[in-house]
């Protein structure tokens, strides 16, 4: 018996992004930017499925910034979460207990 694809989505997949630059894709067409290309190579491997990327990344944010964004994350229903932080974390001055608590 041969399977065939399907022609169409048949279900739609919700990705959100939450993240800073480089998720962001900074200094990129947005068609170039990395969520963007998952959401390509997605849809070419798992052709039944509607992919969207919900890409809430904002240059310069930090572990704490993307934090107060969880309530839009949630709204959005998400079937994954991708966290892409750190470098900007990295950049500031945290006091240790700041640093335990993010």
């Amino acid at each position: 018996m041969k399977t065939i694809p399907p022609t169409h989505a048949t279900a739609e997949r919700n990705i959100v992004v939450l993240g800073d630059s480089i998720a962001a894709g900074y200094g990129l067409s947005p068609e170039f930017a990395w969520p963007e290309l998952l959401r390509q190579r997605l849809a070419e491997t798992y052709p039944r499925y509607l992919w969207r990327i919900h890409n809430l990344s904002v240059p310069g944010d930090a572990t704490p910034d993307a934090y107060v964004r969880f309530d839009a994350v949630r709204g959005l229903h998400p079937h994954l979460l991708i966290i892409a932080l750190g470098v900007n974390d990295c950049r500031r001055a945290y006091s240790p207990v700041t640093a335990r608590r993010i």
